[in-house]
């Protein structure tokens, strides 16, 4: 496989949708005070795209904290 395996040129395309996707369902069934999400560089760029923060980018073993006020009607706390 590896590293003549070929992704799908889908995959990276629609990495926004799938980010998006992963908010969605963890706003909506979750019900946590506090999510932590390790990921890899893409995703980390997505993130904040779909939150409509601004861009910004990391070295090789930065982490950012991004806090995210999640509304009461979809499990926030009061």
């Amino acid at each position: 496989m590896f590293p003549r395996y070929r992704f799908d040129e889908n995959f990276t395309k629609h990495v926004d949708a799938r980010s998006k996707a992963v908010l969605d369902d963890i706003f909506n069934n979750d019900g946590k005070a506090w999510v932590s999400i390790i990921s890899h560089s893409g995703e980390i760029r997505s993130l904040p795209s779909v939150l409509g923060h601004r861009p910004f980018g990391l070295s090789t073993g930065q982490a950012v904290p991004v806090p995210i006020p999640i509304p009461v009607e979809f499990g926030g706390v009061r």
